[in-house]
């Protein structure tokens, strides 16, 4: 489906079931400046040089790593 090379495509599904899920998170120092994600995201988007961004997965995990990419 998702290659273009199915006679199928998502009309044809029924989800019946979620079986994996993928949480993201964003955890600060406690003594961090920000009180919201909206003040966090303004100062990485005027200083992105100051802040650090590290990801990390379970083991088995999906690529949790993607999102800290976005950044």
């Amino acid at each position: 489906m998702l290659a273009g090379n199915s006679d199928y495509n998502w009309d044809d599904m029924t989800p019946i079931a979620n079986l994996a899920a993928d949480y993201g998170i964003i955890a600060v120092r406690a003594d961090a400046p920000w009180e919201t994600l909206d003040e966090f995201l303004q100062d990485y988007k005027e200083n992105p040089e100051s802040n650090t961004i590290v990801s990390g997965n379970t083991p088995g995990g999906f690529g949790c790593h993607s999102s800290s990419s976005s950044f």
